[in-house]
């Protein structure tokens, strides 16, 4: 009976994405066509437009924080960047380009007047 349900349950996860994997890639890949044009604003709409979906995938996590990056929206690359690192860990990649953007955040601390 487990066995039979694990079958079941597999079959209903993975049929969505088979219905939907020709649409969303041919999104990824206008998203990956602005991003190189650097109509970054326009990737991002694209690589959204995936995640809105349900999709979660390392590859679209890192384009959509590059193009947050290069957008200048250093917040939200990282958030993306880490999204990306939690489903591959050990990617050079990934762990390079989060390094970079966390290196790149400038804390504004304001200094306090002397007390006395």
């Amino acid at each position: 009976m487990m066995d039979m349900l694990y079958k079941i349950f597999i079959v209903f996860l993975f049929v969505p994405q088979l219905i939907f994997s020709n649409e969303v890639e041919e999104i990824f890949k206008k998203g990956n066509e602005q991003y190189i044009k650097g109509e970054y604003e326009e990737a991002i709409r694209s690589y959204e437009s995936i995640v809105n979906k349900g999709y979660i995938n390392e590859q679209l996590f890192y384009n959509l924080g590059n193009a947050y990056f290069r957008n200048g929206k250093l917040g939200k690359a990282i958030l993306y960047y880490e999204k990306a690192k939690k489903i591959s860990p050990s990617d050079d990649d990934i762990n390079h380009n989060l390094s970079f953007a966390n290196s790149r955040i400038v804390d504004n601390i304001e200094t306090l007047p002397k007390f006395f």
